[in-house]
């Protein structure tokens, strides 16, 4: 935009601008280079390649309209999560109807939220994965443009009547937008979201800490529980979004195999990504694993239940307790 606009007399600073992104970019570029043989992560090219084969089997030709409707529900999420979808009605009020009188920064933050938005539809679209923390780490800008449209629109109504009330509409706008933000909040810790997340720390978590004193524990979620592992590396990700050679095997359809050179002896995860990895990669993923008895995990504030895969020997001769 800001090419366009103003190309012609900026574009030395703009040329700087890049130079100066593109610096402070390198150095997390180089490091996946170096350590992954990629510049981009390995969930650049996992996470897409999970989520198409799943929702081809669902929707088949009709899975990009399911993407275009995802879309469309996580950019509104962004607003709705902000102050219950207000941000949406004043943002918009500003840019239809006082499109030819916004001020520069008004322009400015509004240009930026539609960035998020296109952010959000990128994500749901072409990669068909998205999660609500995507969403909630955009809020911040979207509150900022709420309150700058709040006050701008409220002053803008009543400048032409009496600059005083648009001084008071201003400050009332706000304190509105604070309120408004409070409720929510108050309304968000009162019943949090992530349900799921719920079972991984009061379940997962503590089977994690007491399996991995002593064995290999792999997970599709491993992002969770590596953290709190009992050794370093006695997590596996199995899912390819920050493991290259899970990636690898994955494209082969042998990840179990994988398990077995990486010396695993459980499998700890949700039901649905036992069905959805071995349906769609590997029919033979738990080939030499059997399902511990009584170890449905669970928690009283999800549905949702862990399941747990133990190795029935290690190097085919000792049998796990």
């Amino acid at each position: 935009y800001t090419l366009v606009t103003r190309g012609k007399m900026e574009w030395k600073w703009m040329l700087l601008a890049l130079v100066l992104a593109c610096v402070v970019i390198a150095p997390w570029l180089i490091w996946n280079l170096v350590n992954f043989g990629s510049i981009v992560q390995s969930s650049a090219e996992a996470v897409p390649m999970l989520a198409m084969r799943k929702y081809q089997v669902l929707y088949g030709s009709w899975k990009y309209w399911h993407f275009a409707m995802e879309g469309a529900r996580n950019a509104l999420k962004l607003f709705w999560y902000a102050a219950f979808g207000l941000p949406l009605l004043t943002i918009g009020y500003a840019i239809i109807a006082r499109r030819n009188r916004l001020s520069p920064a008004e322009r400015a933050i509004y240009l930026l939220v539609i960035g998020n938005v296109l952010l959000l539809l990128v994500h749901s679209v072409f990669r068909g994965f998205i999660r609500d923390w995507y969403i909630v780490e955009l809020l911040p800008l979207v509150l900022i443009g709420f309150g700058i449209s709040m006050g701008a629109n409220a002053g803008a109504d009543e400048r032409s009547s009496d600059e005083r009330s648009s001084t008071a509409a201003r400050a009332s706008g706000r304190f509105v937008m604070a309120a408004l933000v409070i409720v929510f909040q108050i309304l968000l810790y009162w019943r949090p979201p992530y349900v799921s997340q719920a079972t991984i720390l009061e379940a997962g978590l503590p089977a994690i800490e007491k399996l991995t004193t002593q064995y290999k524990v792999a997970s599709f979620n491993s992002g969770y529980y590596g953290y709190f592992a009992s050794r370093p590396g006695s997590v596996v990700n199995i899912d390819g979004v920050v493991n290259s050679d899970a990636l690898v095997a994955l494209k082969a359809g042998r990840i179990g195999d994988y398990l077995a050179k990486d010396s695993v002896s459980y499998i700890l995860d949700f039901e649905g990504d036992f069905g959805g990895y071995i349906n769609l990669f590997d029919p033979h993923l738990l080939d030499g694993f059997g399902f511990v008895p009584d170890s449905m995990l669970g928690c009283p504030d999800s549905k949702d239940s862990l399941y747990l895969y133990r190795r029935r020997t290690i190097q085919g001769q000792k049998q796990i307790p």
